[in-house]
């Protein structure tokens, strides 16, 4: 059931004139089974007894990926405290068919563990339990007693603008200078962004910040780019499917002109339109010397001049990697442009489709379409209409 995923086996250096026991400095604990539910204390003591014999020197556990009881969680805890070298804990998937009003109880233990084993941890994922804003009372006070957290990982877990929020507030308090934080899929929307804006203006050391699906618009995205731009060592920004308009544009612009480090800027699916796509492209032109990965489709960027100014800035950036701009209506000449653009840049291979399967369908249906309606002009009207109402699709 349990695995050490590294060797955790004592050895011997030799040190000078004595000899100096050491262990490996990323050892690793992982269960490998998945998708047990483990509810009491005795259901998880089996596991419990195999961290404590790591527990010395172990630097991450991995406990993702079964679901775990209250009473499981108290009796965990109580092995975690005895981590006291601990710099990762991944307890993502952790509460599958839990009661969200049983999970605070559950975090609660698991948090204060941590804080009384006096470890430095460094990340925290918590990400794919859906424990709501109620959830975060389960581990706020290990947000505020644990400055040296570097990375939070809090996807999909149905914050809502409460909980993001809450986190936030812990943050700050906490003094924490994260450098990553995930936050997707979250329903943070306006207030939640707001507040995860005014932390990370207040840390200035992000390097990684995907916010994606969160119903994020108007003034809760340009807050949150606006923060971005005062954190000058962002090297990744997922902000996609949220809504990039007007102001929000403009504080994209300045972020990503600030971003020299700048190597991965997902901003699909945010409706940005013909003239936002215009101000990027000139924007990211500007700046960011060493993108490799630029994601831009379905942006409503349909227009010729629009479209250019996109591939010229592209044709700039000698670092790229991958490039997907598909749903933006991109013509077959203007695909030849890029493919062309590409192939004189020896990056064909970065260049992703230009269409999703289903718009390939469509555009396969409509051209048999047309070849039907081409192929009925020799037929009489009466036959031509048969074949049209054969051929409808309801």
């Amino acid at each position: 059931l349990f695995s050490l995923a590294r060797s955790t086996q004592k050895r011997k250096i030799q040190n000078e004139n004595r000899n100096m026991e050491s262990y490996p400095s990323e050892a690793v604990f992982e269960v490998e089974t998945k998708g047990k539910q483990l509810t009491s204390e005795e259901d998880v003591q089996p596991l419990c007894d195999q961290i404590l014999k790591v527990a010395e020197y172990v630097r991450t556990i991995k406990v993702c990926g079964n679901s775990y009881g209250t009473a499981a969680c108290e009796n965990l805890a109580k092995a975690l405290s005895q981590c006291h070298k601990l710099d990762v804990l991944d307890m993502s998937d952790a509460f599958t068919g839990r009661l969200r009003s049983e999970i605070p109880g559950s975090l609660t233990f698991i948090s204060q563990a941590l804080i009384e084993s006096h470890c430095k941890l460094v990340e925290l994922n918590l990400s794919h339990n859906a424990f709501g804003p109620d959830g975060v009372d389960g581990f706020k006070e290990l947000l505020k007693n644990m400055p040296s957290l570097k990375a939070l990982k809090v996807t999909n877990n149905g914050l809502s603008s409460v909980g993001g929020k809450m986190i936030a507030d812990a943050l700050i308090e906490g003094n924490v200078k994260l450098e990553l934080f995930w936050g997707g899929r979250n329903r943070l929307e306006e207030d939640g962004a707001k507040a995860l804006a005014f932390a990370f203006s207040h840390m200035k050391t992000i390097k990684n910040v995907q916010v994606p699906q969160n119903g994020i618009k108007d003034e809760g995205m340009e807050a949150l780019l606006d923060s971005l731009s005062e954190n000058n060592d962002i090297e990744h920004i997922a902000v996609n499917d949220n809504f990039i308009k007007e102001q929000a544009i403009a504080a994209l612009c300045k972020a990503v002109r600030a971003a020299p480090k700048l190597i991965t800027l997902n901003v699909s699916d945010c409706m940005v339109g013909e003239e936002g796509s215009v101000l990027l492209a000139e924007a990211l032109r500007d700046g960011c010397p060493i993108l490799e990965t630029v994601e831009y489709c379905y942006n409503e960027m349909e227009s010729k001049e629009s479209q250019q100014a996109f591939l010229d800035m592209l044709g700039m950036k000698s670092s790229l990697k991958k490039v997907e701009i598909k749903g933006n209506e991109l013509g077959s000449k203007m695909q030849r442009t890029y493919t062309a653009k590409f192939e004189e840049m020896k990056k064909k291979s970065a260049l992703g489709p230009f269409e999703s399967d289903d718009e390939s369908d469509e555009d396969d249906d409509d051209e048999a379409d047309e070849a039907n309606v081409n192929s009925g002009k020799d037929k009489s009207e009466e036959d031509q209409l048969t074949d049209a109402i054969n051929n409808m699709k309801i």
